[in-house]
């Protein structure tokens, strides 16, 4: 997670030294919501802004999610979590396996385990690493409040992996923060709901472009 943040920061800095902007919106999803989270409060100076999707604040989402897919998953999914999720044993034919088993979960509105949520190839050497050697120790919650850019938090209901109760304290720690939980919608928002996903973000960026 540092490592993502300290190069999005040299990236940023390189492009001020340019004169094309000196801070960014930072909008990320998951892994990239954990680290946009970190890169506010390590570098505010170059944080306009945040978009923060399907992310969560703290390590306490593992043992969360750990209990729920016990709950809500079946023989075949509990497997692919124990066995290459959680211990980060990913190779390119055990992540297409495990989205394959797994989408029904992330996404609410899918039905077939055979359709894939993601338009794009899970980056299989940083999911192993986060959940290696990163996951189960990080925690934001003490820091929130150094946050002081407009920040957007969209989370969906009935997310197993990220669950929403992780983020809803965010607006009681920032100031310029505001939550929306997608209600029908898994960790995928943009899957399951894509009008209101870019409803949303359009409306933030609209919002706050005075800040910005």
């Amino acid at each position: 997670i540092n490592k993502t943040m300290d190069v999005a920061a040299a990236l940023i800095k390189k492009l001020g030294e340019l004169h094309y902007f000196k801070k960014a919106i930072i909008h990320g999803t998951s892994y990239g919501g954990i680290a946009a989270l970190g890169f506010a409060i390590k570098y505010p100076e170059l944080t306009a802004g945040l978009i923060i999707v399907s992310g969560t604040t703290s390590y306490h989402f593992l043992e969360l999610a750990k209990a729920k897919i016990k709950v809500i998953g079946n023989e075949a999914q509990v497997a692919l979590c124990e066995n290459y999720l959680w211990p980060g044993r990913f190779d390119e034919n055990s992540a297409e396996a495990f989205f394959q088993h797994m989408t029904p979960i992330y996404a609410k509105s899918v039905t077939e385990v055979t359709e894939n949520p993601y338009a794009s190839s899970c980056a299989i050497s940083v999911t192993n690493q986060a959940f290696k050697n990163e996951y189960d120790h990080f925690d934001w919650t003490p820091d929130l409040h150094k946050i002081t850019c407009p920040v957007l938090i969209l989370a969906g209901r009935y997310d197993w992996i990220t669950p929403p109760e992780l983020v809803e304290i965010i607006p009681e720690k920032i100031k310029h923060a505001m939550l929306t939980i997608f209600e029908e919608a898994g960790h995928a928002l943009f899957k399951d709901a894509p009008g209101q996903y870019k409803k949303e973000i359009t409306g933030f960026l609209n919002k706050f472009a005075v800040c910005f």
